[in-house]
């Protein structure tokens, strides 16, 4: 939060943000890589990296901590105070991940054998 004489500014911070400094940096992921909490199964809060809010630090957090690929990247809000826009994934990957979908939708079928004579 920024406070100015007449506004207060409230910017969301990025999963991954530990020191809540407005950047994902080194500071964030050893912040990260020290704590004792990862697999504890003992309750965490933000500082500790619970970055998505179950109070556990687990492999999710971690994950949640590369998944927007804003790391040393600088400044993650803009001068609006709003998150930087993040672009959707694209290529091969993306095509594999819709094929998989699609498959999973919608699995060949089978086709049943008969023998010659029996129907």
């Amino acid at each position: 939060v920024t406070y100015t004489a007449t506004s207060a500014i409230v910017t969301a911070a990025m999963a991954g943000d530990m020191n809540l400094d407005g950047t994902l940096d080194v500071l964030d992921a050893a912040g990260f890589g020290s704590s004792e909490l990862f697999d504890a199964d003992l309750l965490a809060t933000w500082a500790d990296g619970d970055f998505n809010g179950d109070g556990r630090v687990d492999i999710l957090d971690a994950s949640d901590f590369v998944t927007y690929g804003l790391f040393d990247a600088g400044p993650y809000a803009t001068a609006g105070g709003q998150v930087a826009a993040v672009p959707e994934p694209t290529g091969p990957l993306a095509w594999a991940v819709a094929a998989c979908i699609a498959w999973a939708m919608y699995p060949p079928r089978r086709r049943r054998l008969t023998t010659c004579g029996n129907p």
